[in-house]
């Protein structure tokens, strides 16, 4: 992401830790189209909450986007993004501060709207006229309103059939602004193309094993390295708990515990274990945990990272062998010697 020194708390985030980014996030992977989230927090804007989206476009292998929802969800290695403050989108749009007051709604979901965006009003004299649109831009539905307070209508001494010809000409611009936005965002997007492949195809060909979990221990992802330690695809593990999938039974309660120690806000460091494989046989792991937090910074989950360290327990019960081995040889020819 750039630039990087104004985006460092970005680097690192895994926006499938988050229900907002992660459902924008495979809706642009399955329909191949741009999309962008509801409203969110940035990491890196956390002084405007609510106030910030992800536009994401989706990457296929090939550079061309597959024709069916199977094959894009197969060749799909990534997205290009960019985080947009609905502060910065609106700069330069010049809105008049004498009873003038622009709203924008988030309107996806009729129960749950979100207004993301106010602008201050110079007075708090009651709204006279409104006028509000609703347009689709990129999967979400935006409900872009104005409102006139007696001082901004004063100020016109114009008819009210004016008024809202001025409302369409600022809305208008406004998405003009957005689209403007989108445009930029497409222009670079090939310059990043290259830097995304490798970027995916490193998290791709990762031999660790990264699960998350929902606080009750239930699995709610499961990646390529934790497919290929324990044979157990996303579609059988996700759903179920590690005590139904890799957990030995004398490790029960070491697995309750994490879950509490989590819960409970508890460090954990990293720790060895033993899990079971599908077909029955144990893994020697080293296992580090990590608590998800979502935007609003309520604990959601944890994330375990698991690395198999089967070679280097082997290659450790070889050298105490070996040592054993030794010591025994060495009385062994002292007593000779004697």
């Amino acid at each position: 992401i750039e630039p990087v020194e104004q985006n460092l708390p970005a680097v690192g985030l895994d926006i499938a830790s988050e229900d907002n980014r992660r459902s924008a996030a495979l809706a642009a992977l399955t329909s191949g189209e741009v999309r962008i989230t509801g409203p969110i927090t940035l990491v890196q804007a956390t002084g405007n909450p609510l106030q910030s989206f992800l536009i994401l476009l989706p990457i296929y292998r090939g550079a061309v986007t597959p024709d069916s929802v199977e094959e894009r969800m197969a060749k799909g290695i990534g997205w290009s993004y960019a985080p947009l403050l609905t502060e910065e989108v609106l700069q330069g749009l010049k809105l008049s501060n004498d009873g003038l007051q622009l709203q924008l709604s988030d309107v996806t979901d009729a129960a749950h709207v979100v207004d993301f965006y106010a602008s201050e009003a110079s007075d708090d004299a009651p709204v006279i006229a409104r006028h509000a649109v609703s347009r689709h831009i990129y999967g979400r539905d935006w409900q872009v309103e104005l409102l006139a307070h007696p001082g901004f209508v004063g100020g016109l001494h114009q008819a009210s059939p004016r008024l809202v010809m001025l409302v369409g000409s600022l809305v208008s611009l406004l998405l003009a602004t957005l689209a403007g936005v989108l445009l930029v965002n497409r222009q670079r997007h090939r310059q990043i193309l290259a830097e995304q492949a490798r970027s995916a195809a490193i998290v791709e060909s990762s031999s660790d094993g990264i699960i998350g979990q929902s606080l009750d221990g239930t699995v709610i992802s499961w990646n390529h390295g934790a497919e290929r330690i324990f044979g157990y695809t996303a579609h059988e593990a996700i759903g179920h708990t590690l005590i139904e999938l890799i957990v030995p039974e004398a490790l029960f309660q070491e697995e309750r515990n994490i879950l509490a120690n989590v819960a409970a806000g508890k460090p954990i460091g990293n720790f060895d274990t033993q899990q079971h494989r599908k077909d029955g046989s144990l893994v020697d792991v080293s296992a580090s945990i990590s608590p998800l937090i979502d935007a609003s910074g309520v604990l959601t989950g944890l994330s375990k990272t698991v690395r198999d360290i089967s070679a280097q327990k082997a290659a450790e019960a070889r050298i105490l062998e070996l040592n054993a081995s030794l010591e025994e040889q060495v009385g062994k020819h002292t007593q000779e010697l004697r």
